[in-house]
């Protein structure tokens, strides 16, 4: 809990989400196992219906992790060295060093003591669409320093990127390659132990086929047309690579012979248990969390509703009252996506005021407050548009704080 949390007088705060743990009203539910981040730098596994509690790298916590569902069509996504993967002047070695969920399964790929562009790559098939993706894999350099991501549906069409493994840099920002392809965004966070995962966003053509193609690179360069000669014995480990629908990276989903989907994370708070926390007549949110990382801009980061058309939310540019289906009151604001955020809400009847990270957002007047709602946490309308990203803590308070108190909180 923040220092100016702490002042609040415990009588009013009710601590909704607080590091490692939920108010006891909450009911949390996902049904699948799913992975996670934890305190030691080891990725952890989470059974079904077990809230995720997530650390970064170096140890630091982000906190209660919520994800949409996501599927992984990445095949044998641990087993690199597996026939699912084609290999082109290199060899695989199987299980020869740590990988992040602490077992000795990452794979060694060395390049061939020839003049090639040395990579392996699977391909997966798709509509006849074009449909965003997300490739990502974990990797670590033996003496090999780069890692070239050529994501194409076969030919010289397709987006490409560079990874530096030796510094932790995105070496080559996403770029189109011929035609009919679109960039997104690209990423190198490091896990620990000399270990970063790559990561790139892409949008196809209309072809049937797309494929992942990872390329071991003794420099950086266009992986399309990379050459260089190996010497049979530097490399490059890859593990866990994850192929997913959608604009940004979530997290790790391992498979076998099958695409293997992880649900989704719902954390809500009934109408009947939130009754004895929450006051219709006023009151005020503080949340101290990661903005919506996956830039979902009406993602539900705080839904407290009685049902579609009646509802307070507070999403991550705008917070706003619903009754009868019109928007009674609204505050927007700048979004802030893909990094840790405070914000701060404040209500009564005819009364929003909001602000975050320390500055006022703006007040208005209209607000119309739900009776007897339920609340949806990092969610909304009952379990949709997730905030893919962290919460850190959630306080609640039964009485409308000031907006000069407000930017105290979030500052």
């Amino acid at each position: 809990m923040s220092l100016a949390l702490s002042t609040l007088h415990s009588r009013d705060r009710v601590n909704i989400v607080e590091p490692g743990r939920l108010h006891p009203a909450v009911s949390f539910a996902r049904a699948s196992t799913a992975t996670y981040m934890g305190p030691a730098g080891t990725l952890l596994t989470a059974a079904a219906n077990a809230p995720r509690y997530e650390y970064d790298g170096l140890g630091s916590y982000l906190g209660l992790l919520i994800e949409e569902a996501r599927t992984n069509i990445s095949l044998r996504s641990a087993e690199i060295d597996n026939v699912a993967w084609n290999k082109s002047s290199v060899t695989v070695s199987a299980n020869t060093a740590t990988a992040p969920d602490g077992t000795t399964s990452m794979d060694l790929v060395v390049p061939s003591a020839t003049a090639a562009n040395h990579n392996v790559l699977q391909s997966v098939s798709k509509a006849a669409s074009s449909i965003t993706y997300t490739c990502s894999v974990y990797a670590k350099a033996s003496s090999v320093n780069f890692l070239g991501f050529r994501l194409d549906s076969g030919s010289i069409n397709g987006v490409y990127a560079v990874f530096d493994l030796l510094n932790g840099l995105v070496a080559t920002a996403p770029t189109v390659s011929g035609s009919g392809f679109t960039v997104g965004t690209a990423s190198i966070t490091a896990v620990g132990g000399g270990i970063y995962r790559c990561v790139c966003s892409y949008t196809t053509d209309t072809l049937t086929i797309t494929r992942a193609v990872f390329v071991a690179q003794n420099a950086n360069g266009n992986p399309f047309t990379f050459s260089y000669t190996g010497n049979g014995t530097d490399g490059i480990y890859l593990w866990g690579a994850q192929f997913e629908t959608g604009a940004f990276a979530t997290s790790y989903i391992p498979t076998t012979s099958a695409a293997v989907t992880r649900s989704a994370d719902v954390a809500t708070i009934t109408s009947a248990n939130f009754f004895n926390i929450y006051s219709s007549v006023a009151g005020t949110f503080i949340l101290l969390g990661d903005m919506a990382v996956g830039l979902i801009t009406n993602a539900g980061l705080i839904d407290i509703y009685t049902d579609f058309n009646n509802k307070m939310s507070h999403r991550p540019a705008t917070t706003f009252t619903n009754s009868a289906g019109v928007t009674t009151a609204a505050v927007n604001r700048t979004g802030i996506y893909g990094s840790s955020a405070r914000s701060a809400f404040s209500y009564a009847s005819g009364s929003l005021i909001v602000a975050q990270n320390g500055a006022l957002a703006g007040s208005t007047g209209g607000a119309v407050v739900p009776s007897s709602p339920a609340l949806g946490i990092g969610n909304r309308d009952n379990g949709a548009a997730y905030l893919t990203g962290h919460i850190k803590s959630l306080t609640y308070l039964r009485r409308q704080l000031p907006g000069s108190e407000l930017q105290r909180l979030t500052a």
